[in-house]
């Protein structure tokens, strides 16, 4: 069984880069991720989905406690 079956990740930097790259080793091995980015990560979301799993798209500024309340 994977390790991060039926889990969470909620992954910072994600829309490109090596975020991007952990993202979608995640969803492959069975989390649902969330993508949390200052810019918009809905192609990486979009492409995770697109090979069968599952990924929301939430653009915001970790660093700003407003944004993410």
């Amino acid at each position: 069984m994977k390790r991060v079956q039926d889990r969470v990740a909620i992954i910072t930097g994600a829309a490109q880069g090596i975020g991007a790259t952990y993202a979608k080793a995640m969803a492959k091995e069975g989390a649902t991720v969330v993508i949390a980015d200052l810019d918009d990560g809905e192609s990486v979301a979009s492409q995770i989905r697109a090979g069968g799993g599952e990924a929301i798209n939430i653009t915001t500024d970790v660093s700003d406690e407003a944004s993410v309340a």
